[in-house]
């Protein structure tokens, strides 16, 4: 786990300063920053998906807090105390992410989604709970599996009687059957080999045929194979 956050009193300070959308702002310029380099208007419009001129506006809210500096049409620094805070504010969504994700089993786009939501109202005193969660949980799998595989069945028994009798996997549909995939045993299924082939929850598939061990299926005008172990553990409705 990381390092505590650098000058915490003063960081929950200043975020109570900024409106949910300000901090979206805030901590979006760090993490394009860490990702290009620099951080520019149309970057941030893109990223959160806005109108430029409401970029512009919360720049200039930025700057009148001391957080961003910006040369006329140029692109966005953070200053010192902008950096520190961005940093936290990213650390903080980072880590929800991590707990939804990591130990949860939530999947990727829904924990990003419900990350957002929490992220602006939790204190520091449940975030840092939070963290030590996720250590514990991480330290009974390395050095408990047997208590860590206890903890998963209980946390998702309910959930797996759910698919079993509401759902069929992959591997049970008819060639030409469509479906909507609602769940993804995430234990079994690379997390990197979903994103390549953009197989996740709501996505419309079809079955195409299989052949030996591989099955064949289609996702938009995409076509995709999957193995026949990896076909049990993604469950679906058929349309």
């Amino acid at each position: 786990m990381d390092k505590p956050c650098i000058d915490e009193g003063y960081i929950k300070d200043s975020h109570s300063e900024l409106s949910p959308s300000l901090e979206n702002y805030l901590r979006t310029i760090f993490d394009i920053d860490q990702s290009k380099g620099i951080a520019r208007v149309r970057d941030l419009a893109k990223q959160l998906r806005v109108k430029t001129p409401s970029v512009v506006a919360a720049i200039e809210s930025l700057k009148n807090k001391d957080l961003v500096t910006q040369e006329k049409y140029g692109h966005v620094e953070l200053t010192n105390k902008g950096k520190i805070l961005a940093q936290n504010l990213s650390k903080r969504k980072n880590t929800i992410v991590n707990f939804l994700v990591r130990i949860l089993r939530i999947e990727e786009d829904l924990a990003q989604q419900d990350a957002c939501l929490l992220e602006h109202d939790f204190s520091q005193s449940t975030f840092r709970k939070m963290e030590r969660m996720i250590s514990f949980i991480e330290m009974l799998e390395k050095n408990h599996p047997d208590i860590f595989d206890e903890f998963k069945k209980f946390i998702f028994d309910s959930d797996e009687m759910y698919v079993v009798h509401e759902t069929k996997s992959l591997f049970e549909l008819q060639d030409n059957e469509e479906a909507i995939v609602v769940h993804i045993n995430l234990d079994q299924i690379s997390k990197e080999k979903l994103a390549i082939l953009d197989l996740k929850r709501g996505c419309k598939i079809k079955r195409v045929q299989s052949f030996k061990d591989i099955v064949n299926f289609q996702i938009e005008d995409n076509f995709i194979a999957l193995t026949s172990k990896e076909c049990k553990n993604i469950y679906c409705k058929t349309i």
